[in-house]
């Protein structure tokens, strides 16, 4: 009777030990982006009843662990990334989760009966990852959504998007900010996104 009660406390505490390992291990690149889905639908559903700034207050944690701002900004800024010092590279950063947050809080506001749908997971080029998707609309033809990640600190966050398959929000934020950049520099590029979010914020 002893052993019994034993084994069965052992198979608790190995059952408990699982399921924290599992907790604590980070999500792969398609659980994120069905995370991001549901927090963004959720969000839409509750369009009449919140603001901008309230949709970004629900949105801001899940958009900020599925984006690597920092990665991003760099390949924004080229190589004014590699001459700003470290608080000016931390500012831009803050500014442009800012502006990407708002930016999700001021479009998705109201739900229309739209519907995401994760395609599969494929290999990237350099050692990438990407989860195809699409957002089903109730007013319009379907809008293809691909979202490329890579590993860091073995954490795996998107570092750009690309819709229909070929239009790079990277590369469109490097072509907006150009002028910016090399007329400001990193510290210009914060000030306008600031300005960006907190317009979209304010609407």
């Amino acid at each position: 009777m002893i052993k019994t009660a034993l084994r069965t406390l052992a198979v608790c505490v190995l059952s408990m030990a699982v399921a924290v390992i599992a907790a604590a291990a980070p999500a792969g690149p398609t659980a994120t982006i069905d995370a991001l889905h549901h927090a963004l639908l959720e969000t839409m559903k509750q369009g009449g009843k919140l603001d901008a700034r309230a949709r970004y207050e629900r949105l801001s944690p899940i958009v900020g662990a599925t984006y690597d701002f920092e990665r991003m900004v760099a390949i924004i800024a080229g190589p004014v990334w590699g001459r700003s010092d470290g608080a000016e590279q931390q500012a831009a950063v803050e500014a442009f989760r800012r502006y990407s947050v708002a930016n999700y809080a001021s479009r998705f506001k109201e739900y229309t009966g739209e519907q995401f749908e994760i395609l599969g997971e494929r290999p990237g080029v350099r050692d990438l990852i990407v989860v195809e998707t699409k957002l089903v609309r109730s007013d319009g033809p379907p809008v293809s959504i691909n979202y490329i990640f890579e590993q860091r600190d073995g954490d795996w966050q998107v570092i750009d998007v690309l819709a229909e398959r070929a239009i790079s929000e990277l590369a469109l934020r490097r072509s907006e900010f150009a002028q910016t950049l090399k007329d400001g520099g990193l510290g210009g590029l914060t000030a306008i996104l600031n300005v960006k979010a907190d317009e979209m914020l304010a609407k």
